[in-house]
């Protein structure tokens, strides 16, 4: 397995993972935005993007009380989100070894999209690091 598909692969599963601190939203949130997403591309920091093979589909749904995302409605996991990436990396500590957060990017009519971003520590001095690939998710709307 390449680097990259390692890093693909660890995202994936980093984006699935249900753990305890996922809290569950209501049932009776009000729906802002639900979609069908793909990644579709890899892309760096310096804004170069490259296409990424299909990892099956994703679905996203957005309500007033947060994100979530998960291959079907049954394994739906709280994600942050964020309007911008600086906002994203507000934060001053990563929580865990690994947080993984979206942030929204330029409409592509008709789908929505976003950057999945990956941060984690600095093996050195725990700091906070931003992984210099992030992908793309394409959403088109249910």
């Amino acid at each position: 397995m390449s680097g990259n598909q390692t890093f693909i692969s660890c995202a994936t599963a980093t984006l699935l993972a249900t753990t305890a601190a996922h809290a569950t939203l209501e049932e009776t949130a009000p729906l802002i935005y639900r979609g069908l997403c793909q990644m579709t591309e890899t892309c760096t920091d310096t804004g170069a993007c490259g296409t990424t093979p299909s990892l099956g589909a994703l679905l996203l749904e957005i309500t007033p009380d947060g994100t979530r995302m998960g291959r079907d409605d049954a394994d739906l996991a709280v994600i942050e989100h964020f309007a911008t990436l600086a906002e994203g990396l507000l934060p001053p500590e990563v929580p865990d070894f690994r947080r993984t957060f979206l942030v929204d990017l330029p409409v592509d009519a008709p789908a929505r999209r976003f950057a999945v971003h990956v941060q984690t520590r600095h093996p050195d001095t725990g700091a906070p690091v931003l992984r210099p690939q992030y992908f793309v998710l394409s959403c088109e709307a249910l």
